[in-house]
């Protein structure tokens, strides 16, 4: 099931979000620890995808799993904070 909050798209599956779109023309972004109450445990493919002025991107301790090219295309990114685990 795929839905939208503000500038982020998330899909469920189970117990669990998997974010899998980020738009806008934020510079930083801190992704939501939690979907509809479900934690976020992963990012998927191309989630970052085109967004050129991002940053910062601040990830929260539930993430285990990063999807293939999610940070593609990100010239200007130059900080990334992961979860102590």
């Amino acid at each position: 099931m795929m839905m939208a909050q503000s500038r982020y798209r998330f899909a469920t599956i189970g117990e669990e979000a998997v974010l899998t779109r980020v738009r806008g023309s934020d510079t930083e972004i801190t992704i939501p620890a939690t979907y509809e109450g479900k934690p976020v445990t992963r990012i998927g493919e191309d989630a970052f995808d085109g967004l050129t002025k991002l940053r910062k991107v601040v990830i929260p301790e539930n993430v285990r799993e990063i999807g293939v090219n999610a940070f593609n295309s990100l010239t200007n990114l130059d900080d990334i904070t992961f979860p102590s685990s």
